[in-house]
């Protein structure tokens, strides 16, 4: 069985590393065939390490190209870009990573469900990197959680993975472990269906 059907059956999967298919929600379909793969670790070092592998033919997938200089951008998510959530508790205040092809990234804080909180220092930045043939891109990161919260480091933690994928007519889906609402909602609480814990 699957870390999706776990987590559905049973409480959310106790892990320190877990890969997953995301899913599309049935509102928003791809409009091509597409497979994405998700991965997450939790490292020695206190890192939160991502991948996404995106299998489909990426010549009808919209893409932002490599910058030459990868820099804090906000409105990554109305483009292809690729997600994180990160809480301690599901529910309660809450991380959301944002990752993009071109190797721009985007973090926001949250006290509760999308009320804002300060948001973290740029310091943080995730080092992102990207590797691409016709068919598949790979999208890779690492995550200091000590710059987005100490706590990180001390507890296990939960987290939503997901993605929006914009198809080359400019159409947007959503795809991601698990689709609590009838409409695509990435910040839901129950999204936050896998737990990583500390590595021993």
């Amino acid at each position: 069985m699957d870390p999706i059907e776990r987590a559905k059956r049973g409480p959310a999967t106790k892990r320190a590393g877990v890969q997953a298919l995301l899913l599309p929600h049935p509102s928003a379909p791809p409009a091509l065939p597409l497979r994405l793969r998700a991965e997450a670790e939790r490292s020695h070092s206190g890192e939160l390490l991502l991948r996404y592998v995106l299998e489909a033919e990426l010549a009808r997938i919209r893409l932002p190209a490599l910058e030459a200089r990868p820099a804090p951008k906000n409105l990554l998510w109305e483009h292809t870009c690729f997600e994180a959530f990160v809480t301690l508790a599901p529910g309660g205040p809450y991380h959301e990573i944002n990752l993009s092809s071109s190797g721009d990234w985007a973090v926001y804080a949250f006290r509760a469900y999308r009320e804002a909180a300060p948001q973290p220092p740029e310091a943080l930045a995730p080092t992102v990197t990207t590797a691409a043939s016709e068919d598949r891109l790979e999208l890779s990161a690492r995550i200091p959680l000590a710059a987005l919260s100490a706590a990180y480091l001390r507890e296990p933690i939960h987290l939503a993975l997901s993605a929006v994928i914009e198809a080359a007519d400019g159409g947007l889906s959503y795809l991601a472990l698990h689709h609590p609402a009838e409409k695509p909602d990435f910040h839901h609480k129950g999204g936050f269906i896998l737990r990583l814990d500390r590595p021993t």
